[in-house]
């Protein structure tokens, strides 16, 4: 998890400033992402909104009142990312930020005056803010608070709970309802690579099971083409080859076979990923999949089996008897009404 740093680069940067910010914010077990880091083709600013969507929060260095600093202060609060004003003077403070509480600190002092009140501030982020609940105890009996977790951030990527990292903790059984297919899609070849990797540790009865949703469904396109976008037909159709393909590797590969599934459905409503559901410590990820207006603050619930078994296990037994229902790329068939012996025909 990261925390974006606004703050005045090059001339106008504090020596050691950088320093101590990363230092204080990995002893609180963060990552620091300063804005000149971003390596990405597009536009600045657009890299800058992203990359404060995707932090647990903003220190902003306020000091000098730097416009663009004061700028993604804004975007930040406007998101309502918590922002962490560190100042030189209490002089700095603009009308609208003067009601926020800072660290004045000591440019000369800067391990001494900065560094351990920001850790502690950092520290503080895990414990008091909603969006941050002491993830160490999420999947733990001794977790007396709500059963589950919700995290603010834009991706669960970088996190223990990302997807490619459920994977490495599974023992038994992982279980991935993708209505997110993009994401596998444009991880095909890491996605390879884990699933070798996640075979060849366990037992021989480990199973990698995928539900998505079948192109082929009339209502579950135009209910997402309807609330998402236009282009959803062609993505979900390409998204079908590209996991086709896989399921025929995976079959051709000697140390994983039949045990990758693919089952195609009519609609997959919500990305869930499950960790050995069997297992009393089983483990739910469910990231809501946002509509047509995009939200910065995507929102993703982590619910333990220890500490939540009746909610886990309602959601397991829907995903759990949609994928036996369904044969690979078919739907069950219909029964039709029975003849009685010897009726006629009108």
């Amino acid at each position: 998890m990261q925390i974006f740093v606004a703050m005045p680069l090059g001339e106008k940067e504090i020596p050691n400033l950088r320093l101590a910010i990363t230092k204080a914010v990995a002893q609180a077990g963060f990552k620091c992402h300063f804005p000149n880091e971003n390596a990405r083709h597009g536009t600045i600013i657009e890299d800058i909104m992203d990359q404060i969507s995707r932090s647990a929060a903003v220190i902003a260095e306020i000091s000098h009142r730097n416009p663009n600093v004061i700028w993604e202060y804004g975007w930040a609060s406007a998101l309502g990312k918590p922002v962490i004003p560190i100042t030189t003077t209490t002089e700095a403070f603009f009308f609208d930020t003067i009601h926020r509480r800072a660290i004045v600190y000591d440019p000369k002092r800067l391990m001494g005056s900065l560094v351990q009140e920001l850790t502690r501030w950092c520290e503080n982020l895990r414990v008091d803010g909603p969006e941050f609940p002491p993830v160490q105890l999420v999947h733990s009996k001794t977790y007396s608070g709500a059963s589950s977790a919700l995290f603010g951030l834009n991706s669960l990527t970088n996190t223990e709970f990302g997807f490619f990292e459920l994977m490495k903790r599974t023992r038994s059984h992982f279980f991935a309802a993708a209505q997110n297919h993009h994401f596998l899609v444009n991880n095909m070849k890491q996605l390879k690579s884990a699933l070798r990797s996640f075979f060849r540790r366990g037992a021989s009865d480990k199973r990698f099971d995928l539900l998505m949703c079948d192109p082929k469904s009339d209502f579950g396109v135009k209910t997402w083409q309807a609330l998402s976008l236009p282009q959803y037909a062609n993505h979900l159709k390409q998204a079908a080859e590209v996991f086709d393909e896989l399921a025929v590797w995976a079959r051709s590969q000697s140390s994983i076979g039949d045990r990758f599934r693919l089952r195609k459905v009519p609609l997959v409503p919500v990305s869930m990923n499950f960790v050995d559901p069997d297992a009393p410590n089983g483990l739910l990820v469910m990231t809501p999949t946002f509509l047509k207006s995009e939200n910065r603050a995507r929102h993703s619930i982590i619910v333990s089996k220890l500490n939540s078994a009746q909610i886990f296990m309602q959601y397991w037994s829907w995903a759990d008897s949609l994928f036996t229902l369904y044969e690979a790329g078919s739907p069950p068939a219909k029964k039709g009404p029975k003849k009685r012996p010897g009726a006629r025909r009108a």
